[in-house]
């Protein structure tokens, strides 16, 4: 149970740190 919370908690974080380079990236390309 806590390894498989631990693989969820960091597949979470790594979508969420691509979806905020993909953010970033759309925002330099409007600039």
């Amino acid at each position: 149970m806590i390894l498989n919370i631990v693989t969820i908690l960091r597949l979470r974080v790594s979508m969420v740190g691509w979806i905020h380079i993909f953010w970033l990236a759309e925002r330099v390309n409007h600039l």
